[in-house]
């Protein structure tokens, strides 16, 4: 027995409904409801599976946590807290704060050599990082692993608040992978960076990484293994926030921005610039590649697809460079779904309504915009290629999965993956390129098609026939 066929019988049992009054509301047999019951089988079929859970009538917390076990059940206790922080990682991307908690006091520094005690070393980092915003071209490098929640609240704070404000990170990725926890501390790692870069309306936020094992650096090679360096004071913390060092001597301050400056060189910026549509399409372009399974995750469906080689012509004649690379990725992607499985697309609701409504397609420039009678030939044409198996359209569930409008994924294997953070201000618009991020997004498209976040491809197609 499993805890998902434990709260499956009582729930069955609380709402006195028959298995045979199950089966027919769900579409399961009698005795396949009698087998998940007694934990000797777990269903695949999630739109069955969603409709025997909604003939309960459990509220909206009961409903959540039957899923939250049905899912461990199926996939894996593995794969569910994958898929878990991979759907946090994921709503990151469109969690911008609005609101700054940026005390307006002056804090004054205490002129001290170190710091003993959590609170106090909180009070420290805060004081250094608010006394740093204040000044007219505020600067702040940080050695910092995704340690405690008021520590990035402090930092995405003073980014709110002070727009003018740069702030570079150096942050270390775990570098094996092939265990559960290596896949975590790199998903935590990311949605720390993603918090901060959504945080930063200027584009004042840069971060690099290296690779190291996690556990053996950090946990027992140092001392004090974090830095927060501003204009005139550094901080030097140990891992628990329990110690701080205080510097504030220029000749101290200049020494360990040179440290800073000598690890940076061996490390790997964590993303690309690509505000303009041209550099978007060079930074997308080597990636494909002759074989694969294409995956498209965003707001709008991948209409691109869909495109005709006149209708690029037609809205990008005015720039021959942007039109030929634009004309380069259609032939390879027409060519990589055609030679394989048939391409799988993500996408909502909200994404295709403001497409049919603008326009506008979010992964082209803002002044981009195509014609009604254009629009309703791209999406005709996507129907017809889902009718004819060479797409597979899934809508996903926005009750249950806010997906952010400025994320933008194209997947073609498990190593050539874009990943695009596309908000509406262009100087704030890259790609993201990690390994370890890229494989594991991979496994997470894999596996979305079979999870309760999308409808059917039948429901899907109804839908856009309708649109």
């Amino acid at each position: 027995m499993s805890q998902f066929s434990d709260k499956l019988g009582f729930y069955i049992d609380r709402a006195r409904l028959t298995e045979q009054q199950l089966a027919r509301v769900s579409g399961f047999n009698r005795s396949y409801i009698a087998l998940m019951k007694s934990g000797l089988r777990i269903s695949p079929n999630t739109e069955k599976m969603s409709k025997l859970i909604a003939a309960l009538n459990l509220t909206p917390y009961e409903r959540e946590e039957l899923w939250a076990d049905y899912m461990r059940a199926k996939f894996g206790d593995d794969t569910y807290e994958l898929r878990k922080q991979m759907l946090s990682l994921i709503r990151s991307f469109g969690s911008v704060p609005s609101l700054s908690i940026r005390s307006m006091a002056s804090h004054e520094i205490p002129d001290v050599g170190t710091v003993t005690g959590r609170v106090n070393v909180e009070s420290m980092i805060k004081a250094v990082l608010e006394k740093e915003a204040s000044r007219e071209q505020g600067f702040l490098r940080l050695i910092l692993q995704p340690v405690e929640e008021s520590v990035l609240s402090l930092i995405q704070s003073v980014l709110v608040a002070s727009p003018g404000l740069q702030i570079e990170q150096i942050i270390s990725l775990e570098q094996d992978i092939s265990e559960l926890s290596g896949k975590l501390y790199n998903l935590k790692a990311f949605q720390w960076i993603v918090r901060l870069m959504t945080a930063s309306r200027t584009g004042g936020y840069r971060a690099c990484y290296y690779y190291d094992r996690i556990q053996a650096h950090f946990n027992s090679g140092t001392l004090f293994p974090f830095l927060i360096l501003a204009s005139d004071y550094a901080l030097l913390l140990s891992l628990d926030l329990e110690y701080a060092m205080v510097f504030h001597q220029q000749e101290q301050i200049s020494l360990l921005l040179k440290v800073f400056e000598g690890q940076k060189q061996s490390c790997i910026k964590i993303g690309v610039s690509v505000q303009e549509y041209r550099r978007l399409l060079k930074f997308r372009l080597p990636v494909i590649p002759d074989t694969g399974k294409m995956y498209f995750m965003g707001s709008q469906p991948y209409l691109t697809l869909a495109a005709s080689p006149s209708m690029v012509q037609k809205y990008l004649s005015s720039d021959p460079e942007m039109r030929d690379d634009a004309l380069r990725i259609l032939n390879k992607e027409s060519l990589l779904f055609s030679r394989g499985d048939p391409a799988v697309l993500y996408f909502t609701r909200e994404g295709l309504k403001r497409f049919m409504e603008t326009g506008a397609v979010d992964i082209l420039e803002q002044e981009i915009r195509f014609e009604k009678a254009d629009r309703r030939r791209l999406l005709e044409r996507l129907i017809h290629m889902a009718e004819d198996g060479a797409v597979r359209p899934y809508l996903l569930d926005e009750a249950l999965l806010e997906y952010p409008k400025e994320l933008i994924v194209a997947a073609y294997d498990r190593k050539q993956i874009n990943v695009l953070y596309m908000p509406d201000q262009p100087e704030l618009r890259m790609g993201i390129e990690e390994h370890t991020l890229q494989e594991m997004i991979y496994s997470f498209l894999e596996t979305l098609e079979s999870s309760q976040y999308v409808l059917s491809v039948h429901e899907t197609l109804k839908i856009l026939k309708k649109v």
